[in-house]
Parts: structure tokens; sequence; C-alpha cells
């Protein structure tokens, strides 16, 4: 946005900004006072867990849009085939906040307030803070091999952060945008676990060991607690799609995952680590 000669101020307690934007470093409440009767053309907004973040917004800045980030996880607490019993009481809680932010979205439509939300699917890429797809990157440069839980045989949707960002970055400046309140950033194409392992591997060899959920959390329950995909499954899309709005085609996870595992690190002297490797010669 930048480059097309936007004016971008950005509020975030980290001051590790970007060259030319106007930085406010402070907490999200305390930023938000400090920036009380700004006008802004569109405000994105990254770090909003719940509704009363997006009412903050709404009571001291003006914009022509407001646009949420939320996730597609919040299907999950949506779909009645699904429950959040399997999932970490810190995901269940950051999911009910995204789904009352939405909520403060949907509310403050109904008083001509031109806001949506824009639910993003997994995300990835070169700056990931997450560190998921290095949880197996990093097992593949050790050698010790890697359980596919389940087989991996569930599904997971994953994009990379980059070309999302520019997805957002065309609908952001696009004044139709706030017509539809509610929009995802699904890529078009969805993968099981086993076959994204398989692009990571870069048809390397790999001891792959299959075991099943209810055998690890006997042996290794840290395992489940710390796999990022087991738990994925098919997410249904939504119709109201920023790659399709935008005409950018997000690339597949072959296109893009090569600086990852240039980053890969074998694993040394961890526990849990040498417990998984143990298991894996074992069976």
């Amino acid at each position: 946005m930048l480059d097309n000669g936007h004016e971008v101020t950005v509020l975030s307690r980290n001051d590790n900004m970007v060259e030319g934007v106007i930085p406010v470093i402070a907490e999200r409440s305390i930023g938000v006072k400090l920036l009380q009767g700004s006008h802004y053309d569109t405000i994105i907004d990254f770090i909003c867990y719940e509704g009363s973040c997006v009412n903050d917004i709404f009571l001291n800045i003006s914009f022509d849009a407001y646009i949420l980030i939320s996730t597609v996880w919040i299907s999950k607490i949506e779909d009645s085939k699904h429950s959040l019993h399997a999932l970490p009481i810190e995901i269940e809680k950051y999911l009910l906040g995204k789904k009352d932010a939405e909520e403060s979205v949907k509310e403050g439509r109904k008083y001509g307030i031109p806001a949506i939300s824009i639910r993003l699917p997994i995300l990835s890429g070169l700056n990931d803070h997450t560190k998921r797809l290095m949880f197996y990157l990093d097992r593949m440069a050790d050698g010790g091999g890697i359980i596919r839980i389940n087989g991996g045989n569930n599904t997971i949707q994953i994009a990379n952060s980059q070309d999302v960002s520019i997805a957002i970055a065309l609908a952001s400046v696009d004044k139709e945008i706030v017509k539809i309140e509610l929009w995802d950033a699904m890529p078009e194409e969805e993968i099981t676990v086993k076959n994204m392992l398989s692009i990571l591997s870069n048809n390397n060899a790999v001891k792959w060991c299959d075991l099943s959920e209810e055998y690890l959390e006997n042996e290794i329950p840290e395992y489940l607690e710390n796999e990022p995909f087991w738990r994925e499954y098919q997410i249904p899309k939504n119709v109201n799609n920023i790659f399709k709005h935008t005409n950018i085609v997000p690339r597949p996870l072959e296109e893009w995952i090569a600086p990852l595992r240039n980053n890969a690190k074998a694993i040394k002297d961890h526990n849990m680590r040498n417990k998984e490797i143990m298991i894996i010669n074992k069976i």
C-alpha cells in the first residue's frame, strides 16, 4: 500500500515497523485513545480479539471502511457436527472472542457503520511466527522420522501469508467491499496433512510412522498438544472470497515452501523429540 502512495498508520506495541509508516507504538486500548477523533479511509484490524475492541474503534475513530480480520476456525464453533472438547482452552477462548467481535461488526452494520469481517484460513510463509510448518521441517532435518497422527488423512486449508496480504490490500481500497458483511480468504484447493508432508519432504526419504491419537494419548500425549494440524478438517468456503474478488490466485504450497525448507534445523537434545524417535524406532 505504501508503494501505491497511501499514507499508512500502524498501531502496535511492537516497535519493529516497516519504513514509511506512521507508527503508534502502544497497547491497543491506549493507542485507540491516542487516535481519537482521527479519520481513515480504511481500518484493517488484525489485533481485535473481542467485541469490545470493535466497539472501541466505532466510538473513537471515524472511517469509510472497517475490516475485522477474523478466522475461518469460527466454523468450529458454528458447526454442530464438531465440538470444542478436543481443542485447547486457549483456542476455544480465541474463537469465542473472534465470534464476539464479528457479532459487534454485524450489530454496527445495523446502524449504517461500514464494517465487514474477513475470515482467514491457516497462514504460513517465511515470517510465520507460529512456526507450524517448521514443526515438520525441523523433524525432517534431523532424520529421525515423523509421526503422522491417524495417518495424516485429515484435510487442511492453508494459504501463503503474502498472497493473503496482497488480496486484503486490494480489497481494502475497493469501496464495494463493504456491501457484503462476511468474506473469507480460503484457497481454492485443500490438502491432506499426509500430502502436505510429502510436499514438505521434497521427495527426500522420510521415515513415516502412522499412529492413532488413542495410542499417542497413552504413550506421548504432549505430541498431541504440540502437533499443529491433526485436529483440522475441511471447512466450508464462503461464496464471498477476497481472492476471487480481487483476481488474486493463491499459490499452491509447492510454489512457496522452499524458503522455509532452507530454514529447517535439526532438533537436538529435546525431550519430546527424543521420545518420538524412540517410539518411531520401536514401531
